[in-house]
């Protein structure tokens, strides 16, 4: 079993639980610190963790002591021991695989949905639903940020979705909603380099969004430039989906070193 420990809104670890009694013995936590388990399934108090982590520790002892080989038999070799770290290894290896996996199929999806860009898809479908949103709940609104709300909303929806997964640790819904995101880009792109053309098909046969909002600003003139670089933003996109568990295992290493290390400076300068 691993842990992590809380601390405001960052969960850092995870520690075995050999690290975690060392740093508690060490005084590096407090008995009223936040501990959660890896899967999540019990959060408590340092001081209510340490117990069951004992008596786990004695019963594990204990069927050690059960399983060793009679005395005279100790001459043949080593008395035998369960193997306490099993059931912790296979978890890891069944995670890794199933990280690997699900980070293929994002991989896939993001490629194909890129392919794809200028072709109307499911997502199109769920993006222009957000996009008529937008406009209605700011029609109060002056109308430069009116044009522009449909455009900002059905990429705060799935920005706001990956956020909230990734505050509540779920990986690949985060994954999802992220790949979502660079999706809405590249029919954002589209709608933009559309800008002078006006081939799209609009809702309801008013004006133009972006024809609207280049016009207001000077830039009309460079609409395709503008929609190539938000297709190389998507594509980014994209690869940061792909790469998102890896990322957070880095930064979540990078958080961890940085802790260690400020308990061991502050244990130095006592």
């Amino acid at each position: 079993m691993r842990y992590f420990v809380l601390q405001g809104n960052d969960a850092l670890g995870p520690f075995s639980e050999d690290e975690l009694r060392d740093l508690s013995e060490q005084g590096h936590m407090q008995q009223t610190t936040s501990i959660r388990t890896e899967d999540g399934a019990r959060t408590g108090m340092l001081s209510e963790i340490l117990p069951l982590i004992a008596a786990k520790v004695t019963a594990s002892e204990k069927a050690t002591s059960d399983k060793t080989v009679p005395a005279n038999e100790a001459d043949e070799g080593r008395p035998e021991r369960v193997d306490e770290s099993y059931g912790d290894d296979t978890e890891e290896v069944d995670l890794n695989k199933w990280t690997l996996i699900g980070s293929a199929v994002i991989a896939v999806a993001g490629l194909f949905l890129f392919s794809q860009r200028g072709k109307w898809t499911f997502f199109d479908g769920v993006n222009l639903i957000f996009h008529e949103a937008g406009h209605l709940i700011l029609g109060f609104m002056p109308e430069f940020i009116v044009a522009l709300a449909g455009t900002l909303l059905q990429l705060v929806i799935p920005g706001l979705l990956a956020f909230y997964f990734h505050r509540h640790e779920k990986r690949f819904a985060t994954q999802f909603c992220v790949m979502w995101l660079g999706q809405s880009l590249l029919n954002v792109s589209n709608y933009v380099a559309d800008a002078r053309a006006r081939v799209l098909p609009l809702v309801g046969g008013g004006e133009h969004d972006w024809t609207y909002l280049l016009g207001k600003i000077g830039l009309l003139q460079h609409d395709v430039s503008i929609g190539k670089v938000l297709n190389v933003v998507a594509l980014l996109i994209f690869a940061l989906a792909t790469a998102w568990p890896w990322i957070c295992q880095w930064r979540a290493n990078r958080r961890n070193a940085h802790w260690i290390g400020q308990k061991h400076h502050h244990d130095d300068f006592i």
